[in-house]
This record gives structure tokens, sequence and C-alpha cells, in this order.
């Protein structure tokens, strides 16, 4: 029974994730599924449409957009506005981490600098609230509210981009395909191309998602 739950759980999200406009520039569903943990299912139905090119193009779209989030996130901490102004966009400051569902301007309202202002007067939402219910307003006004640093992040709390170690010097030719799903999905597809695998399941990801690479 568990395991009909299961499988009508997974059908279902396959259903929602082929559904997607995948033509939008903003990815909701995708940041929700991230902050839920769910992003390994994502990773385990992309790898049963390598050949859909919209939802591969999607895909490659959303992590390159979490890539720049946290590039983003460590430019606040650092204080480097420079840097910052150069990865900002509209779509960009209303993107969303996996860890609380917080945007750019979370971290921003707590430190204790103009970078937040620049953040609103680039479109961030200050009304916007993370997973806790707490918006971005709220932590710049209470100085009792703090955030854990984004350069700070663990292994347990992080849904996306630590889930799995990867060593492109320790690669297993007939390794697990999750990992490679993972690894395609947290925007480190690069340490997978040439590789090859003699496992059937492998061989046919990596050769399907290196056009996206």
């Amino acid at each position: 029974m568990a395991t009909n739950g299961a499988e009508a759980r997974q059908e279902d999200l396959e259903y929602r994730l082929m559904n997607l406009d995948f033509d939008a520039k903003k990815f909701p569903e995708l940041e929700d599924l991230q902050i839920t943990g769910r992003l390994q299912e994502v990773g385990r139905i992309v790898g049963k449409h390598l050949d859909n090119e919209h939802l591969m193009q999607y895909i490659t779209r959303f992590r390159k957009q979490q890539n720049r989030l946290n590039a983003a996130m460590a430019a606040i901490e650092e204080n480097n506005l420079k840097k910052l102004r150069n990865l900002v966009d509209r779509d960009l400051v209303e993107a969303r981490n996996s860890r609380n569902g917080r945007a750019a301007v979370h971290y921003a309202a707590v430190q204790k600098n103009a970078i937040y202002d620049t953040l609103i007067d680039c479109g961030a939402d200050g009304s916007l609230a993370d997973s806790l219910g707490i918006t971005a307003a709220q932590y710049r006004q209470n100085p009792n509210l703090t955030i854990p640093s984004p350069l700070m992040i663990s292994k347990s709390t992080d849904l996306t981009f630590k889930r799995y170690s990867f060593d492109e010097h320790q690669y297993d030719p007939d390794g697990d395909v999750e990992q490679l799903e993972q690894i395609f999905l947290d925007g480190r597809g690069y340490l997978l191309a040439d590789k090859t695998s003699k496992n059937m399941a492998a061989s046919q990801f990596l050769n399907g998602s290196s056009k996206y690479q």
C-alpha cells in the first residue's frame, strides 16, 4: 500500500513537472520542490525525459539561476556591492534558495550596510516572507532576528548543492544514476563531460545530458 502511495506521489510530481511552462524565466514550482527536499525526485523524473529539449533547457536555466543566487549571497556576505550589481537582475532578486526559501534580500536585511536598499531599488520585495513566515523587512527592522551565513552551510541543511559530494578524480563509471542526476541538477554537470559508463542507465544519462552542460 505504501508503495502504491509512493508511486502515485511520483506520478503526480511527474505530471506537475511535465506541465510547467518551460519558457518561463521564473521557477517558483522548482523552488518549492527544492525547499521541501524533493529535488532528488525531480532528478529521477528528468532522467526519464532526457530527450525533452524544452524540459532540459528549463532545468538548466534553473540550476544556473540558483548558482547565480549563491554567488549573489556570497557577495552580500562579503559586502561586495560591485560583484552583486553584476549578478542581480529582476528575476534573480525574486529567486529563493533551498535554505528556508530565502531570497538575496533576506540575507541583505541582516547586514549592517546599504546592500538591502540596493536590492530594494533593483526590484526586491521587502514584504517577501521566507518559509518561516518572516519577511525581509522584519529581519531588517528587528536586530534580534538573525540568519546563518550562506557561506557556512552544513550538508544536513542544504537540500540542493551539498546532497552529494563528487570528486571527478574518483568518478565511478558504473556508479549511482541518482548521483549523476543530482550532479547535473546542482550545476556541476561539467564534471560529467567526456565521462563514460558500462552501466546502461548511467550511459544513457551521460549521453543525454551532455548537450546541456
